[in-house]
């Protein structure tokens, strides 16, 4: 298929999730958030690793466990490495890394997740063709694998109101699959 124009944007979150647990300094359910901070402990071969996180009333701390008795050399030396300097594009990954949050049973609050986008690349392939909207197709990247809705973030993107949007996918302007992101999300605009 022979697309006008494309216009690529990549989805990043601004931080981590929240996780929402018991507060032993609160004494009640508290919301906890990233520090964006590790702590590393090793013990002979076995490695240990966490992701620190902090009550936002409180300032108590919790761990969430990123590694658990895992022997050093199953850790790549740059990923290590990155653990031990508190690498904060690591720290964002853990903290939005939904495995990650599940294998750890952590309650997340995953409707206050705040992320950004940017434009990755425009092509037009035939610049005397393009339609009136600039674009007939959108490639979204989501490599953090947020959870975000679709018809939510759209509208965002092509500056149009929801109410729009639903419109044009009733007529069949706008082809998507799925509710969510994907990792790849292809958005057809005829």
């Amino acid at each position: 298929m022979d697309y006008l124009n494309t216009i690529e944007y990549r989805i990043k979150p601004t931080q981590a999730l929240k996780i929402i647990r018991n507060c032993s300094g609160c004494g009640r359910k508290a919301s906890f958030v990233s520090t964006g901070q590790f702590r590393v402990n090793a013990n002979g071969n076995l490695v240990d690793i966490w992701l620190v996180y902090q009550c936002e009333k409180c300032r108590h701390t919790y761990n969430l466990t990123v590694h658990e008795r895992t022997k050093a050399k199953k850790i790549a030396k740059e990923q290590y490495l990155a653990f031990l300097r508190n690498d904060e594009e690591l720290a964002l990954k853990c903290g939005t890394n939904l495995d990650l949050l599940k294998k750890n049973k952590a309650e997340t609050d995953i409707n206050g997740l705040e992320y950004q986008y940017e434009k990755l690349k425009m092509e037009a392939s035939h610049p005397e063709r393009q339609n009136k909207d600039g674009f007939s197709r959108i490639i979204i990247q989501n490599p953090y694998r947020l959870k975000v809705r679709i018809d939510k973030l759209l509208p965002e993107l092509m500056e149009i109101s929801r109410s729009q949007m639903k419109k044009m996918l009733q007529e069949g302007k706008i082809c998507f699959e799925g509710t969510y992101l994907a990792e790849t999300t292809e958005i057809i605009i005829n």
